[in-house]
């Protein structure tokens, strides 16, 4: 059985000739819990989600910012260019338009018809981080579910553990041999098997004791 991560999604596969030398796809392998169904889960569910969260955080960063800066002027009193590149999308690729990041002068930090020094759109563009639609909201609300799901996830190992441990206790309740119980027993046992001795020996000397009478 091998690891198939040639396309998503990435799965287990048994080796369809059964050389450990070669790896040639066969069946898939049907993987419903476990360790290996986890790691599968996140490889190939809760990476990808996140994922995709964060690219839509690192769009609306781009957009937001693009939008308000293009709304300014300059230093030099022209329109506000883009101040994210916008030839990408996602978060991979995410970086300052070329031409802002040689000439700072192209921040639109001012206004529309308020002149160059105004730091109006500067303002404007710093309160995006309160925006409810915001790319900040977006970021938190991440962090919060991954916190949660992570949280949820580490409850659910410590319940399984205690689980199997009581299952684990149990069994060995009933299977399980206790040496001090099992003492105690032989001990009985000895005790029992010393007075049906004397109980023995007792009958015979009176056996003995009425056939001499006879005599």
């Amino acid at each position: 059985m091998h690891v198939d991560d040639t396309t998503p999604p990435v799965a287990l596969r048994f080796d369809a000739d059964n050389d450990p030398n070669t790896l040639t796809d066969g069946v898939q392998a049907r993987v419903d819990g476990g360790e290996a169904g986890a790691l599968l889960d996140a490889i190939n569910v809760t990476y990808p989600a996140y994922g995709a969260t964060l690219d839509a955080v690192a769009d609306n960063l781009r957009t937001m910012v693009n939008t308000q800066q293009t709304a300014g002027v300059d230093l030099n009193g022209n329109p506000g260019v883009p101040f994210f590149d916008t030839a990408t999308v996602g978060a991979k690729n995410f970086t300052l338009n070329a031409a802002v990041a040689a000439d700072y002068n192209l921040v639109a930090a001012g206004a529309a018809g308020a002149g160059a020094l105004d730091g109006e759109n500067a303002r404007l563009m710093a309160n995006l981080v309160d925006a409810n639609n915001g790319p900040d909201a977006q970021y938190r609300e991440m962090i919060n579910k991954l916190g949660i799901e992570s949280q949820r996830s580490s409850r659910r190992v410590e319940i399984q553990g205690q689980i199997s441990q009581q299952v684990d206790t149990s069994r060995e309740s009933e299977a399980g041999v206790n040496l001090d119980e099992e003492q105690t027993n032989l001990i009985a046992f000895q005790r029992a098997y010393e007075g049906s001795a004397k109980v023995i020996q007792a009958i015979d000397e009176m056996t003995q004791t009425l056939i001499s009478m006879i005599r």
